[in-house]
């Protein structure tokens, strides 16, 4: 779902970024965002209230400039081959080494 989101963005729509937001206190959101190449980018402080309580909001990107590399580690994941009969994935899919380094 992540992927075909990513390519309608940058393949189709020509965006520069991607930004996701998520609840800084799920240390697996983060995690995972992480792992598909997604580069944490700060915490907006008090960024939702609910039912009292405010929360705070962590922020990762994708530019487009990565998106290359990460397209082709999810397209190498996606392949038949990794999924068994029951459509489990038999690698976990970590795109975090496929990050391009941007210069500033």
């Amino acid at each position: 779902m992540l992927y075909l989101l990513m390519s309608f963005v940058f393949d189709e729509l020509r965006f520069i970024k991607l930004i996701l937001k998520t609840s800084y206190v799920s240390a697996r959101n983060r995690e995972e965002l992480e792992k598909v190449g997604f580069t944490y980018e700060g915490l907006t402080l008090r960024a939702a209230i609910s039912d009292g309580y405010s929360y705070d909001r962590a922020c990762f990107a994708v530019l487009d400039i990565e998106w290359p590399s990460l397209k082709k580690g999810f397209e190498g994941w996606l392949q038949p081959e990794n999924f068994d009969v029951q459509g489990k994935p038999k690698a976990p899919l970590n795109l975090k080494h496929l990050r391009a380094k941007p210069s500033l």
